[in-house]
């Protein structure tokens, strides 16, 4: 019916809905409906409607699907149509994505469309149209391209422009898109533009905005640079309304993300937030939402953190909901994700959930998503848990086999080919195939073929060898390296490991060729690791440049805060940092270290432990004696200046289970919570927090011990 309505129905607005419907579904087209005859029409529509609002989204969606077209239908006209389009229509809604997917894909253009006239005419609509929505787009797409700018447009105008955007127009939808990706490329600024500013910008910018849909991203953000921070910004203050926006927020679909990164940064919160209750909280959410996309997210990171679960939350029933969740949602994109998560914790699950139906179950679902990036994985871990006599294998093996052919050179085909070897599902060259059936004969096949090369490479090497690759894609903490030319031969390169510090721009190094150590060989997995580090290192040793080497232990050395953390102190010493945990500080404060020491401060040092081959320094405080006795003096006077009875105000600098300690102007006093106005108070966590102001008297003061108790002061009583 969609197909037939749409013969003569091409002036109708809604012709563009039905032919994309249908063309996005053209798999489940029954036999009669052509889907050649219906990109063809597509294509035909496109002449003479350019003034139709729905022309650029016929058009885009033409060229997003060309490896699906028939014969008849050119690419390169239709990329020369698409450039002609521009012209004289700046002010449609649609000008600035026609633009941008011809520049996504000016590899595929023909001749005679030329790409700096295009980016100009980028940059030159930008001018006086700041309250157009697709301002910050074309904006970033521009900033996100400016290796490829021709002269003429400035990028440094263009950072300018983008940080000059941003000030009052706060209620914008773009707003945090244009404030992250200016914080996210501080590195290539002009001068003129104040980091600092805009960091406390975005922590402004929080307030009153919590109903937002933007809020948690920008409070991320600004979380996850915490170490860019100017004075004035808290990251327990931060946290703590992290914590508190939760609360009345579980419908919405940043709940999940917001309670998740509270979670996995709890060992930088402040006290006053608890875990336990959080954890509680994500167990309970769970509840009656199934239906919720992030419903798989919240339940698999609780179950990968039972380890520090309070008492209450039963992983047994967790199991459970995750098995139940899964019938009849074989359609949900995160079913793979649920599936493969009780396939590795099979050991765990309690008794009434049956393992052996998970297998069955994966295999339909592979089945019937062969074409999906996750399907290959799900067979691999499949094939390894299972019978290999099962009804279903033979066809998984084969359909395994096909892919790791055809996908050889992708990183994940090289790390899913040494899992199985290392499992033993496919021990090289030497072993038969589990079960001699067509298709785990042609898994065996292939892998004796994809490991010609990598085993012929390891016999020829050895650690310490010198070798040219180029690095093919970025991996887990690292990258891709191919070693051959043809890419059969591949190697990891940590991330620590690529020069003397981690990189900053992790797509940087991505196609490029280096020398490279061979650190690491695994001769039954074929794993082979390098490092471009350990090269340069020699390097610099040789050339007598090398910082580290020139520190000892015991030496004593000034340096500069350049980071401030609730562990400790990083403490740049001659242009690298090293680490002063706050237990060797020599008088450590409780509470946020913020408050007692600033980024920039001078501070002596002496070099506790030096780790050159981690790049690690760890550093203690260094008093000199006349320094030392001039503290101790200022303690003793602050000390002998306390009187029992003396009342003060005081800040509280950290909160326990047995009382709080208070600041009182250089020493710390402890008001027990026996001695507060309501000993019986609960969680004195949720009743004060760090920071705070509070009145407490003075009821002992113990000079040998250099200890002080308080209690607290009662109100002022202002009535009659």
């Amino acid at each position: 019916a969609g197909a037939d309505w749409l013969g003569g129905r091409e002036e109708t607005p809604e012709w563009n809905f039905v032919w994309r419907f249908l063309l996005g579904h053209r798999e489940e087209l029954p036999e009669g409906i052509d889907a050649a005859a219906l990109y063809r029409t597509g294509a035909a529509w496109l002449a003479g409607r350019e003034e139709t609002p729905q022309w650029a989204f016929v058009w885009q969606f033409l060229l997003g699907h060309r490896d699906e077209w028939p014969d008849g239908i050119e690419a390169r006209a239709l990329y020369r149509v698409g450039a002609d389009w521009l012209a004289g229509r700046e002010e449609t809604p649609q000008w600035s994505h026609v633009w941008q997917f011809l520049l996504e894909h000016r590899d595929e253009w023909p001749d005679g469309i030329d790409a700096a006239a295009l980016y100009r005419a980028g940059a030159d609509w930008l001018g006086d149209r700041e309250k157009t929505p697709q301002w910050a787009f074309v904006w970033q797409f521009l900033l996100g391209h400016r290796e490829e700018l021709p002269e003429g447009i400035d990028a440094a105008a263009l950072y300018r422009t983008g940080a000059d955007w941003l000030a009052g127009r706060e209620e914008t939808p773009e707003w945090n898109f244009v404030w992250r990706f200016l914080l996210g490329h501080r590195d290539e600024w002009p001068e003129g533009i104040d980091a600092a500013a805009l960091y406390r910008t975005g922590a402004d910018w929080l307030a009153g905005r919590e109903d937002t849909p933007d809020w948690s991203h920008v409070w991320r953000f600004l979380l996850e640079h915490r170490d860019e921070w100017p004075e004035g910004i808290e990251a327990g203050a931060l946290y703590r309304t992290g914590a508190d926006w939760l609360a009345g927020r579980e419908e919405t679909p940043e709940w999940s993300f917001v309670w998740q990164f509270l979670l996995e940064h709890h060992a930088e919160w402040p006290p006053g937030i608890d875990a336990a209750a959080l954890y509680r909280t994500g167990a309970d959410w769970l509840a009656g939402r199934e239906e919720t996309p992030q419903w798989s997210y919240v339940w698999q990171f609780l179950l990968e953190h039972r380890d520090e679960w309070p008492d209450g939350i039963d992983a047994a029933a967790l199991y459970r909901a995750g098995a139940d969740w899964l019938g009849g949602r074989e359609d949900t994109p995160d079913w793979s994700f649920v599936w493969q998560f009780l396939l590795e914790h099979r050991d765990e699950l309690p008794e009434e959930i049956d393992a052996e139906a998970l297998y069955p179950a994966g295999a339909d679902w592979i089945r019937a998503n062969r074409n999906q990036p996750q399907s290959p994985i799900l067979a691999e871990k499949l094939l390894m848990a299972a019978n290999p006599e099962a009804a279903w294998a033979d066809e998984l093996a084969g359909y395994l086999a096909d892919w790791l052919t055809t996908h050889a050179n992708q990183p994940i085909a090289g790390k899913m080919l040494h899992v199985m070897l290392k499992s033993g599902i496919a021990a090289g060259s030497e072993q038969p195939p589990p079960v001699p059936s067509p298709g785990w004969r042609q898994l065996a096949n292939a892998l004796r073929e994809l490991t010609t090369a990598p085993r012929a490479f390891i016999t020829d090497h050895a650690v310490g060898d010198i070798v040219t690759g180029k690095i093919a894609a970025r991996a887990k903490k690292g990258y891709l390296v191919h070693l051959d030319d043809a890419g059969r031969v591949a190697a990891f390169l940590p991330g620590s490991k690529l020069g003397l510090t981690r990189p900053t721009d992790w797509d940087a190094p991505v196609g490029r060729r280096y020398d490279l150590e061979i650190i690491k060989i695994d001769p039954e997995s074929l794993s082979i690791v390098v490092s471009r580090r350990a090269i340069l290192e020699r390097e610099r040793r040789a050339a007598g440049d090398d910082p580290i080497a020139a520190l000892d232990k015991g030496q004593v050395i000034e340096g500069t805060i350049a980071n401030i953390r609730d562990f400790g102190l990083f403490v740049d010493i001659g242009g690298i940092n090293g680490l002063l945990h706050r237990s060797r500080l020599a008088d450590p404060p409780r509470g946020d270290l913020a408050r007692s020491y600033s980024r920039g401060q001078r501070i002596r040092v002496r070099v506790i432990e030096v780790d050159a081959e981690r790049n690690w320094i760890s550093l203690a405080q260094h008093l000199g004696e006349a320094e030392r006795q001039a503290r101790e003096e200022a303690k003793q006077r602050l000390l002998d200046s306390f009187r029992v009875g003396q009342v003060l105000d005081g800040i509280i600098v950290n909160i326990v289970d047995y009382g709080l300690f208070v600041d009182l102007g250089g020493m710390d006093g402890l008001l027990h919570r026996s001695k507060l106005n309501d000993p019986s108070a609960g969680d004195l966590r949720r009743r004060f927090r760090t920071g705070a102001q509070i009145r407490v008297a003075i009821i002992k003061v113990n000079r040998a011990r250099e200890r002080i108790g308080l209690a607290e002061h009662p109100p002022t009583n202002t009535s009659g």
